[in-house]
């Protein structure tokens, strides 16, 4: 399904995102120049958006982690996110930049394919982790050298601490 966009939906689109565009794409920049950043994790449709859309030069780097139903974040559900047809078409055209789409249920697969030109290229599925798995896991996780930004709502239910530690 294409989505037609009118000239009044992309002006309205970069008068609502420009600042968050321009403020990350420095940000970003300015912590890769110091830390060279290996991997960048986008949890929300937005910042997924302006992340690729901010640093077209590091593309390759990104990851985009959906753990809705791909229809309420590309556009399928009026009542989700952002329905500036502009901002749904730029979602659904930045899939096949990304390094890698997370999802959290196989479920999801079928649902993506219908917005991605070759959905196993970079599809993976990663099942959502409890957040008391960290004590119980019979895995050893030792820390690496990489660095990865994660870009997304600070929030408990997000446990950005278990990222860190893996």
């Amino acid at each position: 399904k294409i989505f037609r966009h009118t000239i009044f939906a992309r002006l309205g689109w970069w008068c609502r995102y420009f600042g968050l565009h321009r403020k990350l794409s420095k940000a970003i920049t300015q912590l890769d120049k110091t830390e060279h950043l290996d991997a960048i994790i986008c949890f929300l449709p937005h910042t997924f958006v302006a992340v690729m859309h901010a640093m077209p030069g590091m593309r390759e780097r990104v990851i985009f982690s959906t753990h809705n139903s791909p229809k309420h974040d590309f556009g399928d559900n009026p009542k989700r996110y952002d329905q500036n047809r502009f901002d749904i078409y730029l979602r659904r055209r930045f899939l096949s930049s990304a390094k890698a789409i997370v999802i959290l249920q196989e479920e999801f697969y079928d649902e993506l394919g219908r917005y991605l030109p070759h959905p196993s290229k970079n599809l993976v599925t990663i099942p959502n982790a409890l957040p008391n798995v960290w004590h119980k896991s019979p895995v050893n996780f030792q820390p690496r050298d990489k660095i990865i930004l994660c870009v997304g709502r600070k929030a408990p239910q997000k446990n950005h601490l278990f990222l860190a530690r893996c």
